[in-house]
Protein backbone atom coordinates (compact mmCIF):
# COMPACT_ATOMS: atom_id res chain seq x y z
CA UNK A 1 0.00 0.00 0.00
CA UNK A 2 1.34 3.49 -0.71
CA UNK A 3 2.03 5.13 2.81
CA UNK A 4 -1.04 7.69 2.75
CA UNK A 5 -2.97 4.35 2.69
CA UNK A 6 -1.12 2.61 5.12
CA UNK A 7 -1.82 5.08 7.91
CA UNK A 8 -5.66 5.46 7.10
CA UNK A 9 -5.89 1.55 7.45
CA UNK A 10 -3.54 1.52 10.30
CA UNK A 11 -6.63 -0.26 12.71
CA UNK A 12 -7.66 -2.96 9.71
CA UNK A 13 -7.37 -6.38 9.98
CA UNK A 14 -6.95 -7.53 6.72
CA UNK A 15 -8.40 -11.22 6.28
CA UNK A 16 -7.30 -12.86 3.29
CA UNK A 17 -9.80 -15.40 2.44
CA UNK A 18 -9.27 -19.15 4.39
CA UNK A 19 -11.41 -20.66 1.28
CA UNK A 20 -9.45 -23.60 -0.11
CA UNK A 21 -8.77 -21.88 -3.29
CA UNK A 22 -7.74 -18.85 -2.30
CA UNK A 23 -4.40 -20.56 -0.49
CA UNK A 24 -3.91 -22.78 -2.80
CA UNK A 25 -4.86 -25.93 -0.54
CA UNK A 26 -6.35 -29.26 -2.42
CA UNK A 27 -10.05 -29.42 -2.38
CA UNK A 28 -10.83 -32.59 -1.22
CA UNK A 29 -13.08 -35.01 -3.26
CA UNK A 30 -14.72 -37.76 -2.70
CA UNK A 31 -16.00 -39.96 -5.91
CA UNK A 32 -18.09 -42.36 -5.95
CA UNK A 33 -17.83 -45.15 -8.52
CA UNK A 34 -21.06 -45.92 -8.95
CA UNK A 35 -22.18 -43.02 -9.64
CA UNK A 36 -20.07 -41.15 -10.79
CA UNK A 37 -20.45 -37.89 -8.81
CA UNK A 38 -17.75 -35.77 -6.94
CA UNK A 39 -18.41 -34.91 -3.58
CA UNK A 40 -16.50 -31.82 -1.90
CA UNK A 41 -15.71 -32.12 2.20
CA UNK A 42 -15.36 -29.22 3.89
CA UNK A 43 -11.93 -28.83 4.75
CA UNK A 44 -12.07 -29.25 8.36
CA UNK A 45 -13.74 -32.99 7.77
CA UNK A 46 -10.71 -34.02 5.24
CA UNK A 47 -7.11 -33.64 7.36
CA UNK A 48 -5.89 -30.46 5.05
CA UNK A 49 -5.83 -28.11 8.01
CA UNK A 50 -4.51 -28.70 11.56
CA UNK A 51 -7.11 -32.19 11.76
CA UNK A 52 -4.52 -33.87 10.19
CA UNK A 53 -3.03 -33.67 13.93
CA UNK A 54 -5.99 -36.90 15.26
CA UNK A 55 -4.70 -36.38 18.72
CA UNK A 56 -4.46 -32.48 18.54
CA UNK A 57 -7.74 -31.66 16.39
CA UNK A 58 -10.06 -32.93 19.15
CA UNK A 59 -8.94 -30.70 21.88
CA UNK A 60 -8.33 -27.86 19.63
CA UNK A 61 -12.09 -28.39 18.37
CA UNK A 62 -13.47 -28.56 21.84
CA UNK A 63 -11.77 -25.15 22.83
CA UNK A 64 -12.62 -22.84 20.29
CA UNK A 65 -15.67 -21.58 22.07
CA UNK A 66 -17.31 -21.47 19.06
CA UNK A 67 -20.75 -19.88 19.78
CA UNK A 68 -24.27 -21.59 19.10
CA UNK A 69 -25.28 -19.21 16.02
CA UNK A 70 -21.74 -20.32 14.59
CA UNK A 71 -21.64 -24.26 15.17
CA UNK A 72 -25.11 -23.96 13.83
CA UNK A 73 -23.81 -22.40 10.51
CA UNK A 74 -21.38 -24.38 10.23
CA UNK A 75 -23.05 -27.88 10.38
CA UNK A 76 -25.10 -26.69 7.92
CA UNK A 77 -22.61 -25.38 5.02
CA UNK A 78 -21.01 -28.19 6.27
CA UNK A 79 -23.80 -30.99 4.68
CA UNK A 80 -23.33 -27.97 1.26
CA UNK A 81 -21.89 -29.59 -1.88
CA UNK A 82 -19.10 -26.79 -1.70
CA UNK A 83 -18.64 -27.30 1.63
CA UNK A 84 -14.66 -27.59 0.92
CA UNK A 85 -15.38 -23.07 0.36
CA UNK A 86 -15.98 -23.02 4.22
CA UNK A 87 -13.17 -21.78 6.09
CA UNK A 88 -12.10 -24.04 8.92
CA UNK A 89 -13.57 -23.54 12.40
CA UNK A 90 -10.00 -23.41 13.67
CA UNK A 91 -8.58 -21.52 11.34
CA UNK A 92 -11.51 -19.02 12.03
CA UNK A 93 -11.21 -19.09 15.64
CA UNK A 94 -6.99 -18.08 15.44
CA UNK A 95 -8.38 -15.28 12.91
CA UNK A 96 -10.85 -14.17 15.71
CA UNK A 97 -7.94 -14.04 17.88
CA UNK A 98 -5.70 -12.23 15.65
CA UNK A 99 -7.94 -9.67 15.02
CA UNK A 100 -8.13 -9.41 19.23
CA UNK A 101 -4.92 -9.31 19.82
CA UNK A 102 -4.85 -6.29 16.93
CA UNK A 103 -7.16 -4.61 18.72
CA UNK A 104 -8.75 -4.28 15.38
CA UNK A 105 -11.92 -1.99 14.68
CA UNK A 106 -12.48 -2.65 10.95
CA UNK A 107 -11.53 -6.36 9.06
CA UNK A 108 -11.96 -6.93 5.45
CA UNK A 109 -12.41 -10.27 4.13
CA UNK A 110 -11.64 -11.47 0.76
CA UNK A 111 -14.15 -13.96 0.13
CA UNK A 112 -17.20 -14.64 2.26
CA UNK A 113 -18.70 -17.73 0.74
CA UNK A 114 -21.15 -18.73 3.53
CA UNK A 115 -20.04 -16.19 6.21
CA UNK A 116 -18.41 -18.69 8.88
CA UNK A 117 -15.40 -16.91 9.61
CA UNK A 118 -17.66 -13.69 8.86
CA UNK A 119 -19.43 -14.56 11.59
CA UNK A 120 -16.44 -15.60 13.88
CA UNK A 121 -14.48 -12.18 12.98
CA UNK A 122 -17.77 -9.90 13.55
CA UNK A 123 -18.05 -11.73 17.30
CA UNK A 124 -14.71 -10.36 18.59
CA UNK A 125 -14.76 -6.78 17.78
CA UNK A 126 -16.04 -4.09 19.47
CA UNK A 127 -19.68 -2.63 19.43
CA UNK A 128 -17.89 0.11 17.05
CA UNK A 129 -16.10 -2.23 14.99
CA UNK A 130 -16.96 -3.65 11.32
CA UNK A 131 -16.37 -6.23 9.16
CA UNK A 132 -16.47 -5.96 5.41
CA UNK A 133 -17.28 -8.83 3.78
CA UNK A 134 -16.06 -9.10 0.24
CA UNK A 135 -18.08 -11.31 -2.29
CA UNK A 136 -18.80 -12.13 -5.89
CA UNK A 137 -21.75 -14.05 -5.12
CA UNK A 138 -24.94 -12.48 -3.00
CA UNK A 139 -26.33 -16.30 -3.35
CA UNK A 140 -23.58 -17.79 -1.15
CA UNK A 141 -24.19 -14.84 1.12
CA UNK A 142 -27.79 -15.16 1.67
CA UNK A 143 -27.25 -18.14 4.32
CA UNK A 144 -24.45 -16.17 5.89
CA UNK A 145 -26.59 -12.97 6.43
CA UNK A 146 -29.03 -15.05 8.42
CA UNK A 147 -26.78 -16.38 10.25
CA UNK A 148 -25.70 -12.97 10.89
CA UNK A 149 -29.14 -11.29 12.32
CA UNK A 150 -29.10 -14.61 14.45
CA UNK A 151 -26.84 -13.56 16.43
CA UNK A 152 -27.48 -10.01 16.48
CA UNK A 153 -24.12 -8.92 14.75
CA UNK A 154 -25.55 -7.86 11.33
CA UNK A 155 -24.42 -4.23 12.11
CA UNK A 156 -21.18 -5.35 12.45
CA UNK A 157 -21.17 -6.73 8.91
CA UNK A 158 -21.19 -4.87 5.64
CA UNK A 159 -21.26 -7.20 3.12
CA UNK A 160 -19.95 -5.82 -0.51
CA UNK A 161 -20.83 -7.61 -3.81
CA UNK A 162 -18.55 -7.31 -6.77
CA UNK A 163 -15.07 -7.59 -7.64
CA UNK A 164 -13.12 -7.48 -4.13
CA UNK A 165 -10.25 -4.73 -6.27
CA UNK A 166 -13.12 -2.96 -7.15
CA UNK A 167 -14.52 -3.27 -3.10
CA UNK A 168 -11.12 -2.75 -1.85
CA UNK A 169 -10.63 0.05 -3.69
CA UNK A 170 -13.70 1.77 -2.72
CA UNK A 171 -12.56 1.18 1.01
CA UNK A 172 -9.62 2.96 0.35
CA UNK A 173 -11.28 5.82 -0.90
CA UNK A 174 -13.03 6.49 2.40
CA UNK A 175 -12.08 8.39 5.16
CA UNK A 176 -10.81 6.59 8.43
Amino acid sequence: LPSASRSSFRKWATVVGTGATVVGLPVAAYCDDDSKKKTLFAKHETGITLSFCPKAYPYVMKHINESRVRAQLREEVSKDRMAAMMGAPDEASFLAWLVQLMDAKKVVEFGVYRGTTTLALAEVLPKDGKVYGLDISKEYCELSQKAWEAAGLQSKVELMIGPAKRSAEKLLEEPG
